[in-house]
C-alpha cells in the first residue's frame, strides 16, 4: 500500500522518496524432519529461547538491506535532492 512520500537523509542532502507500507511474514522452521514424525534434532526450548532474538535480527537485516538499496537508488539519481531548508 503506498502512502505519502517521506524524507530521507543522505550525505547531508534531502531526498523526497516513495513510502509504502510493508508486511513481513516470518516462519521459523522447527527442524521436524524425521521419518516418524517425533520431531527433529533441535530441542523445543532452543526455539522458545531464541524466537525473539532470531525475528529481531531478521527485521533488522531486511531494514538494512532496504536502507542500503534506497541509498543506491538515491546515488544513482532516481530521486532528486529537495531544497535544503
Amino acid at each position: 500500500e503506498k502512502t505519502d512520500p517521506v524524507e530521507f537523509s543522505v550525505d547531508g542532502r534531502t531526498y523526497l522518496v516513495p513510502n509504502t507500507k510493508l508486511t513481513i511474514v516470518c516462519r521459523i522452521d522447527l527442524n521436524d524432519n524425521s521419518e516418524d514424525g517425533e520431531g527433529g534434532n533441535i530441542p523445543m526450548w532452543i526455539y522458545t529461547k531464541t524466537v525473539g532474538s532470531t525475528g529481531a535480527i531478521s527485521l533488522r537485516n531486511m531494514r538494512n538491506d532496504l536502507i542500503q538499496n534506497l541509498e543506491k537508488k538515491i546515488t544513482n539519481g532516481k530521486f532528486e535532492a529537495l531544497n535544503n531548508r
